[in-house]
């Protein structure tokens, strides 16, 4: 007897659990959302948008969502229309039951302005991603210039997983190496604070130009980028801490085991 009284008392609690969550289900879906909270993750990048303009382009391409019932908000719809920004890396979106719409944005992170040879920019991001120019918030990072052929094609959302693939960047060795290197780059304090620009010369080969001293850095194709880096921060630390930065005019990454360089 004891025994069914407890399971009655169990199936009570359960029934009024599933008819508070319909209950509550049904309440939310007819909830007037009052506000859109929209937050964005810039990774630790110079911001390509606020969260402003994401408001702005929302309402330009799906109405106005403040005032609309929960049940008329389709957060599949407005994820979608968030990813094609070609700036924005991952979007999520859903409803609290407290009638707010919440927008999370993770942003692209650029390592390296690309300039070719036709003189068209345009961006490279941390995972070898092609984007374009941001005139009005540009991004304080490595330029990439000469020998490039690469150019940039306007971004179609419907090819939007087709960006998030690295290897098609291996399909033009000289972009692939551009992103190696100044991937290498932007993770290292030292090496962003002091590399300025990349050029490619006519044998294709990479060049670095610190922004401190007149010297040429010859760093050939991106094997070995980790190596070739530590030789070099060997150099920096104890030669041109010693005889000064303008004491060479070439250092010559490019031969194993050693470093040559040419002086003035």
């Amino acid at each position: 007897m004891k025994k069914i009284i407890i399971i009655s008392i169990w199936a009570l609690l359960s029934m009024g659990l599933i008819a508070g969550l319909i209950f509550s289900g049904i309440f939310h879906r007819n909830r007037i959302c009052k506000a859109v909270e929209i937050n964005v993750n810039y990774a630790d990048a110079d911001p390509f948008f606020t969260s402003d303009d994401i408001s702005t382009f929302l309402i330009q391409k799906n109405d106005t969502i403040k005032g609309k019932k929960m049940s008329e908000i389709n957060e599949n719809l407005i994820e979608n229309i968030i990813k094609e920004n070609p700036y924005v890396l991952d979007a999520n979106v859903f409803t609290s039951m407290d009638g707010i719409l919440k927008i999370n944005i993770t942003q692209r992170k650029p390592i390296v302005r690309i300039i070719n040879k036709l003189n068209q920019h345009f961006y490279l991001d941390d995972l070898g991603v092609k984007m374009p120019i941001n005139n009005k918030y540009p991004a304080n990072i490595v330029i990439a210039t000469g020998n490039i052929n690469a150019s940039y094609s306007l971004f179609s959302p419907e090819n939007f997983d087709q960006r998030n693939d690295t290897l098609n960047l291996k399909k033009d060795s000289v972009l692939y190496n551009i992103y190696k290197v100044t991937n290498y780059i932007n993770k290292n304090a030292f090496f962003r604070a002091q590399i300025e620009q990349i050029y490619i010369n006519e044998e294709k080969e990479i060049e670095l130009i610190p922004k401190l001293g007149e010297q040429i850095i010859i760093f050939g194709n991106a094997e070995n980028v980790e190596v070739k880096f530590n030789k070099l921060l060997i150099i920096y630390k104890e030669a041109f801490n010693k005889l000064g930065w303008d004491k060479y005019k070439l250092i010559n990454l490019t031969f194993e085991n050693q470093v040559v360089c040419t002086k003035k």
